[in-house]
């Protein structure tokens, strides 16, 4: 926001971008909306007048998550919605989202933007851009990159401007965490209850995985970037899961304890052998749930470059591996898709046209 009156006058407030630039969407991909007392600053960076004192700031996503705004610098102050201007010159605000319970994947959200750029009408143009600048929040800068040029694309396109050929390079490389037991097996040398235990998962991750790759026959050689990292996937969803498990282990735990503890009790003589059948059984069923995908890849990576006039290119990749003399299709679009579980390993080599239906 920009404030660039003196006090007690009618300030005009912009919203912008880092670069300062009035003209184009703000960087938050799912920032829809600025709302003061006065008017709105709409995405495309609108200006609205406002009063000097104070304004209402009320900042509205596609996704009605919550926005958090504080002072990043300038003079001013925020509580709750109200923002007070202390005084002239540049305020900027910096606006914070959480996320919702909902996890999107950056992999498939471009993977959907690529394909309905294939598509080339002016509903599907204008989703591959939302789906770009989707990933491109995600990724953040410098990873974003890659995905800003599409974005730019994009644009151009829902505008009229026709875009070049180009073709996009993605590897899929590495396998994903899988889940290993932590096991606790606790004797407790009572005869009620002689053998307590629990179990819990845990992330196994794997190494070996392609770290590059670069793309060959166009004017200059295309790098990698990378588009996906599935392990902080897996991660954020396991440690957001894990307190439910180790609550419901504990219980588990303590339940069979309870239930053999009042079995030996009322066994009277027999006791000691229901005591040893109940440890035996704890001791069996002491295992973690272990269930996982183990078909993911560890990354995902992207390059992208426009389309050689050859209508063939090499990939040359990280650990010494090569795909020499892939053919493409006279398609304004394309996508060459590689998959490398392990490093040094041949990567398998799939060529998938973008065209609409």
């Amino acid at each position: 926001l920009t404030e660039d009156t003196t006090p007690d006058a009618t300030d005009n407030v912009y919203a912008q971008d880092a670069a300062g630039n009035v003209d184009k969407r703000v960087p938050l991909s799912a920032l829809t909306s600025i709302t003061t007392t006065a008017a709105t600053v709409n995405a495309a960076g609108a200006v609205m007048e406002s009063d000097y004192d104070a304004n209402t700031i009320l900042a509205a996503t596609t996704d009605n998550t919550p926005v958090a705004l504080t002072v990043a610098s300038g003079k001013a102050s925020i509580k709750g919605t109200t923002v007070t201007l202390s005084g002239a010159g540049e305020v900027v605000l910096r606006a914070e989202q959480s996320g919702n319970a909902n996890y999107e994947v950056t992999f498939t959200t471009y993977l959907r933007g690529l394909v309905l750029m294939g598509r080339g009408d002016a509903s599907s143009l204008d989703q591959a851009r939302q789906s770009f600048k989707s990933v491109a929040g995600m990724l953040g800068e410098p990873a974003n990159a890659a995905v800003l040029q599409d974005v730019a694309m994009a644009d151009d396109a829902t505008r009229g401007i026709a875009p070049p050929k180009m073709v996009w390079v993605l590897l899929e490389t590495g396998r994903a965490p899988s889940r290993k037991e932590f096991r606790l097996d606790i004797p407790l040398f009572m005869q009620q209850v002689p053998y307590v235990g629990a179990a819990f998962p845990l992330l196994d991750y794997h190494g070996d995985q392609v770290a590059t790759f670069s793309v060959e026959g166009g004017e200059q050689p295309a790098n990698a970037s990378l588009l996906c990292d599935v392990d902080a996937v897996v991660k954020q969803e396991f440690d957001d899961k894990l307190p439910l498990v180790i609550t419901a282990t504990l219980v588990s735990s303590a339940s069979k304890a309870v239930a053999t503890y009042f079995a030996q009790k009322s066994a009277g003589n027999n006791g000691w052998a229901v005591a040893l059948g109940g440890a035996l059984y704890q001791v069996a069923m002491n295992s973690a749930d272990l269930r996982c995908w183990l078909t993911l890849p560890k990354q995902w990576m992207v390059a992208r470059l426009p389309r050689p006039a050859s209508g063939k290119l090499s990939v040359a990749l990280g650990d010494g591996q090569r795909v020499d003399g892939v053919e493409l299709p006279d398609q304004n679009f394309s996508i060459v898709y590689l998959k490398s579980v392990r490093s040094g390993t041949k990567p398998l080599c799939h060529v998938l046209p973008l065209a609409a239906p």
